[in-house]
């Protein structure tokens, strides 16, 4: 039998056994937040009850396993921890242990959903489910060796789990929280005074992973690359003026011996004393690849930057994972004290990343001071800047013409099931 699941999905796991019903607001324009419920069950072959803790383990361990699902209806997603509500263990037939919970969490639920059940279909035997699928139950775009299978699996066609046998269709009920009607980014306070006035910078991360290591020009065929030249354009036509970093102004930030990523910056000077920085950054993000210069950029971005907007892959978890990214590099990886707007444009970013980054922002500042954009499902992130070109456009014309854009109008738009989250004290 391959490596234990428990250890393949770490990263997805539900590492705290505390209430999480946030006090955060939110808004998304096709779902809303909402505390799920549920009582799922499943059997593991032994003949003893196991102890508290392994129980513990087991439920971990089988509450992964919604990842496939999750990821084949693209309608629901957790925000973070799971409360254990109640549990229970028990001799089933001879040999063999069924284990009773019951959880609730808080989470998005798309609004293509009724209030009743949600149909979330569930291993009864967690521990053998994916040497009996036998590589005959992988969603699509992952039937290859190396794929995680708590994060690919589903009972679709072609599938040789049998219903009942092998899983039940487990009903999640859930109580949705109201959105947030009219609520507003900050705009005055993403500026930094400066000796010449005031300046707002947003780092716009351009990111892959798939590609060649050596291909990290402007002209590669990465997603990142795309967006970068779609990008240059529209700000180009929008009056902005731009300049490639030099090697040495990119080992100011980036001291290494990695390959330098690809700097450029875009100016705009409004005439009211008010400049707007763009900085995209073009680097590789994997965790496990040669990112050390996307890691120095982003932590100098948490620190300094006004908006950081991320186009890439999530890496499971991984690839911005704040206390990930100060133990493999020895940066701080603390976000700046003032208030800042942060969108994270990957994988599951709400359930991966959001949690974690409010409570980095509460180290360093009180409550209210970060507004962050994330993503509910799979995807998020586009090779044209359609996108961010919405947001900048949305500061440009605020500092030009005083019209703000609120974020209902602003996410309303977008075509993936994200949210704004951390909005309750941003009303007109």
């Amino acid at each position: 039998m391959k490596e234990s699941f428990f250890r393949q999905f770490v990263f997805f796991a539900l590492l705290v056994w505390l209430p999480t019903h946030s006090s955060h607001a939110f808004f998304g324009a096709r779902q809303t937040e909402a505390v799920i419920r549920g009582s799922p069950y499943f059997f593991i072959r032994t003949s003893e009850v196991p102890s508290g803790t392994e129980i513990n383990r087991l439920i971990r361990g089988h509450l992964q396993l919604f990842g496939g699902p999750f990821r084949s209806s693209s309608s629901i997603a957790f925000f973070s921890d799971a409360h254990i509500l109640s549990r229970r263990a028990q001799s089933s037939t001879p040999g063999t242990i069924r284990i009773d919970y019951s959880f609730e969490v808080l989470g998005e639920v798309s609004n293509i959903w009724e209030d009743g059940p949600y149909p979330l279909s569930m291993p009864l035997w967690p521990l053998e489910i994916e040497t009996k699928a036998n590589g005959k139950c992988w969603q699509k775009y992952a039937n290859h060796p190396g794929k995680a299978f708590w994060y690919y699996w589903a009972p679709l066609t072609g599938c040789n789990l049998l219903e009942n046998t092998d899983y039940v269709n487990l009903p999640l009920t859930f109580e949705r929280k109201t959105n947030t009607q009219q609520t507003f980014p900050e705009y005055d306070r993403l500026l930094r005074k400066t000796d010449n006035g005031s300046t707002l910078r947003f780092d716009i991360f351009g990111t892959f992973e798939e590609y060649d290591d050596d291909d990290w020009a402007l002209s590669a065929p990465s997603s990142g690359a795309m967006l970068g030249r779609d990008l240059k354009k529209r700000l180009l036509k929008r009056q902005f003026k731009s300049h490639v970093w030099t090697e040495d102004e990119i080992k100011s930030i980036y001291p290494g011996k990695e390959k330098n990523p690809y700097v450029e910056e875009f100016y705009l000077s409004q005439g009211n004393g008010v400049r707007i920085v763009v900085r995209f950054i073009l680097a590789m993000v994997g965790f496990e690849r040669n990112s050390s210069g996307f890691r120095h950029f982003y932590n100098d971005a948490l620190a300094n930057s006004s908006v950081i907007y991320y186009n890439g892959h999530s890496g499971v978890g991984r690839n911005l994972n704040l206390a990930l990214l100060k133990e493999k590099t020895n940066l701080p990886f603390s976000l700046d004290p003032s208030y800042q707007l942060i969108l994270l444009y990957g994988c599951y970013s709400y359930r991966y990343y959001a949690k974690d980054y409010f409570l980095a922002k509460e180290k360093v500042s009180s409550k209210g001071e970060l507004d962050m954009i994330t993503t509910a499902t799979e995807g998020g992130f586009a090779i044209d800047s359609s996108g961010v070109i919405l947001w900048i456009d949305a500061i440009t014309s605020y500092f030009a013409t005083g019209k703000k854009a609120s974020y209902q109008e602003l996410i309303k738009t977008s075509p993936f099931l994200d949210g704004v989250v951390g909005d309750e004290d941003n009303a007109p």
